[in-house]
């Protein structure tokens, strides 16, 4: 049973559904927590009176969830949502505003996967036990494995409702009097404390510092090695021999995976070290700098790791679980934001949340290097002599990004991956390398009667040296489409959980408006697109377009002379 199309008509919420014999169930809006309330059905459509539901009341505070049940007793089965009309729900959230405009009423509209109705004891007990004495799993959720799941064909929709109260406030980030119980007034009350003491002490530091505007810092607080974007600044830098004329410090660590106090210890150094900076390049979420607020002289420059992809961060998630604060983010805290592209500006202005004057075209530098012969070259050739069996055969590079919320729970589902059938594919011309992402430790022992066309790559191994000897990349959702794109090579986007991916994790730009190449929603079409060489490379040259400026491989010298020398 599914939802098929939703419209507002004043406070009437029309929910049209689709099954085969709508008539023999009765539906209810349920918050699986104990409370439900009936539902009126007729030709076609569910129709909600948000303000008369439960009778003379508005529909409490809570997530609600529309589920149908067999009147014969066979079981409750939630609503699915088809994915057009999952994509349109944003669409319809509404804001009731009453008392003079002091309160809002709420109604959001989300799609959600199977464990929302696992997680519920009320829903466990909702399912039917047949005489057999097992139980009987509802449709939803045959192959949720953990917080967000693999069940990529089990959407499901549901409407929460909130009662806001308009405060007194500036806007900015107040944890204390933004706080909705007991705990959370602790716990911003300590959140408090810690930051003006950080701040304080940094304050009290940066105004002993002497500034002559010759210290640059290079950091991160997500890695512990210097790679990418900084490392190819870097190198430019002691190429132009400004090493001599700068101090140029580093710090590299990974603040959120550790524990509060030891958070507490790498903060304070490095509040003495940014204390003393004139300017500081990142290329990741930097959490100190929602802490402390970076005097006027230090300039704060954000090079993003990523040149361009599909998933949502930032402000892009804007209104969904775990986004921003619209003012206390580091985000807002760029003076700079170094880009690819002219295309590739609104994009980050979305993203970060800053002025489109602040976020400059100049390129990355770690591509400065990346399309040189001579390096490609060397690569290619240290390449063949580890791996000789290789150099007669085509490269597959098989490089998707992980499932899960992060870094402590990514997976990948290898049930999606037929073996047999890469093995068979590849026969005397390929062979399939698996490049996962860093998070995703779990990795699939590959038969020894396979390992003459399918093999694994490190996550030592550098994803950008490995495309030199790659014919053909399958990725999903991944930004390494940025730098593969200039190899002119094909892409195939292996998206079995496409919509699934896009409306629950949430993305910036859905792959079907911009992925620069074939995507296969089942691995049937990508072992036939291969095979057919169909690969649909012309949608290539827009994502170049809009990702790439004409002139490449000066954008270290570029980033040097416009910020740090302040040429124009």
């Amino acid at each position: 049973m599914t939802v098929t199309e939703i419209r507002w008509e004043h406070i009437y919420l029309h929910v049209k559904i689709q099954d085969d014999h709508p008539e023999d169930y009765d539906y209810r809006i349920d918050d699986l927590l104990g409370h439900a309330y009936p539902v009126e059905y007729a030709q076609g459509e569910l129709c909600i009176n948000i303000m008369n539901i439960p009778s003379v009341e508005v529909l409490p505070r809570g997530k609600w969830y529309l589920l149908a049940e067999n009147r014969s007793g066979s079981g409750v089965t939630p609503l699915q949502i088809v994915p057009d009309c999952g994509y349109q729900l944003e669409n319809l959230d509404k804001v009731y505003r009453y008392g003079a405009g002091t309160w809002a009423y709420v109604v959001t509209m989300r799609v959600c996967d199977g464990t929302a109705y696992d997680r519920t004891e009320v829903w466990k007990r909702q399912r039917k036990i047949p005489e057999n004495g097992q139980k009987k799993t509802p449709a939803h959720n045959e192959d949720v494995k953990g917080p967000g799941g693999n069940a990529q064909d089990s959407l499901y929709f549901y409407i929460q409702t909130d009662y806001f109260r308009q405060k007194n406030s500036d806007g900015r980030h107040h944890p204390v009097r933004e706080a909705r119980t007991i705990q959370e007034v602790l716990k911003g009350l300590a959140a408090d404390a810690a930051r003006a003491l950080l701040n304080g002490i940094y304050q009290i530091l940066a105004a002993g510092s002497h500034r002559d505007g010759k210290h640059i810092l290079l950091m991160s607080e997500m890695r512990v090695m210097n790679g990418g974007n900084l490392a190819a600044l870097d190198e430019r830098l002691r190429e132009r021999g400004l090493d001599q004329e700068y101090h140029i410090s580093y710090s590299f660590s990974k603040t959120l995976e550790g524990t509060v106090l030891g958070s507490m210890k790498n903060w304070l150094r490095l509040i003495r070290l940014t204390a003393r900076q004139d300017f500081i390049f990142v290329d990741d979420y930097v959490p100190i700098f929602q802490t402390i607020q970076l005097r006027k002289e230090t300039k704060l420059i954000q090079l993003w790791h990523a040149g361009v992809g599909f998933k949502a961060v930032g402000y892009a998630r804007f209104g969904r679980d775990g986004s921003p604060h619209p003012r206390g983010t580091c985000h807002r805290r760029y003076d700079y934001v170094v880009v690819g592209a002219k295309g590739l500006v609104p994009v980050y202005e979305e993203v970060f949340g800053v002025p489109r004057e602040k976020i400059l075209p100049l390129g990355l530098p770690r591509m400065d290097q990346y399309l040189n012969g001579e390096r490609s070259e060397v690569f290619r050739r240290e390449f063949y002599q580890s791996h000789p069996k290789l150099r007669s055969r085509k490269l597959i590079l098989f490089a998707p990004t992980y499932r899960g919320t992060g870094q402590r729970d990514a997976y990948y589902p290898w049930d999606k991956i037929d073996f047999n059938a890469v093995y068979e594919m590849c026969g005397e011309t390929y062979v399939f390398a698996l490049k996962m992402h860093p998070f995703v430790r779990d990795l699939p022992e590959i038969p020894e009667s396979m390992r003459d066309r399918v093999l694994t790559f490190s996550a030592e191994d550098n994803i950008n040296d490995l495309f030199y000897v790659t014919e053909i990349l399958i990725t999903d959702f991944s930004s390494n489409i940025y730098e593969f794109s200039l190899q002119n090579k094909p892409m195939i986007f292996y998206a079995f959980d496409k919509d699934y991916y896009q409306l629950i994790r949430g993305v910036h730009r859905r792959l079907e408006e911009f992925a620069p190449g074939k995507i296969c929603e089942t691995f049937d079409e990508v072992v036939r697109a291969i095979g057919a060489e169909d690969f649909e490379q012309e949608k290539r040259e827009r994502f170049i377009r809009d990702s790439f400026e004409v002139e490449e491989g000066r954008a270290g010298d570029r980033i040097i002379d416009r910020i740090i020398l302040g040429h124009s």
